[in-house]
């Protein structure tokens, strides 16, 4: 691991929560738009509980709602309109343990920089939140055992979490993920591990199948598509550009779960089953489970 890497681990696994110690710059294209978009992250210390979170363009994320989105997640507030493919950025944002965080972005859309959320944590530096002089609490949600979502081929459902003898171990959220998706050949995948998140899912890019490509670009999407930012599968299920991470494409489904489940604005504890996957299934889960 790197210096970084326990850095992010040490401020994931804290009970205490975390911002960034400097501001962070992002620019790229939208992998759908094609559009060049930047994003700026600035260090956040709320004045008081009711302010704690990520301040998105201004407005709380509480204030924000999920629009319907088949290929990636899209938010949508009545004052500033709609933002899309969070997903990576608040995927790294977890993973480095950072809690509270301002937003600003000048495009509809995220960048994708290389199609992981690699590029998104490697400048991230957390460190512990402070209001009024003291260092904040943070706090869990507990997945409801009764979860159990279905739509379509897509399934996912809590499973009773073992304990882990591992001093690497994730400490609150375990996912076991199975991908279906002919032609690609099944792949399983885990996040159980520090290893696992920030050496298998965190670098995972995100995929489709060239199958799909005619169909994609007369819906006017994947504008941005390039073999650097997207492993794309061919007829026999196999990668035009060859990967080092073993069943990427499983771990990239974890990484787009753990980017969706940051919108709780709590961290998720507990342990998930997922079958293929789906942002629309991440989006009906998240509903189940937030509180009342």
């Amino acid at each position: 691991m790197s210096l970084n890497t326990h850095r992010w681990s040490e401020a994931l696994r804290s009970t205490h929560r975390h911002t960034l110690s400097s501001p962070v710059r992002y620019q790229g294209v939208g992998v759908h738009s094609g559009l060049s978009s930047t994003v700026h992250l600035t260090p956040y210390h709320p004045r008081s509980d009711q302010y704690l979170g990520v301040i998105l363009l201004g407005h709380p994320l509480s204030e924000w709602k999920i629009s319907e989105s088949l290929w990636s997640t899209s938010l949508i507030h009545p004052k500033r309109g709609r933002v899309s493919m969070t997903e990576h950025l608040f995927a790294a944002l977890y993973a480095a343990g950072i809690d509270d965080v301002m937003i600003e972005i000048d495009a509809e859309e995220l960048p994708i920089l290389d199609g992981s959320a690699l590029e998104y944590i490697t400048p991230l530096d957390p460190t512990p939140t402070i209001q009024g002089g003291m260092i904040i609490q943070r706090e869990a949600i507990d997945l409801p055992l009764d979860l159990h979502i279905t739509w379509l081929e897509s399934s996912i459902k809590t499973l009773i979490r073992p304990p882990i003898d591992n001093a690497h171990a994730l400490s609150q959220l375990q996912i076991h993920l199975t991908l279906e998706l002919p032609p690609i050949k099944t792949q399983r995948a885990t996040l159980l591990t520090i290893e696992d998140l920030y050496h298998r899912v965190i670098p995972a890019k995100t995929f489709g199948l060239l199958s799909d490509e005619e169909a994609l670009r007369s819906q006017g999407l994947i504008k941005g598509v390039s073999h650097e930012n997207t492993r794309v599968y061919d007829d026999t299920g196999e990668p035009l550009t060859p990967s080092m991470i073993s069943s990427e494409a499983a771990h990239h489904k974890i990484l787009d779960i753990i980017g969706d489940l940051y919108l709780l604005s709590r961290r998720p504890r507990g342990s998930l089953e997922v079958i293929r996957g789906s942002h629309r299934l991440n989006h009906k889960a998240l509903y189940f489970i937030k509180p009342s």
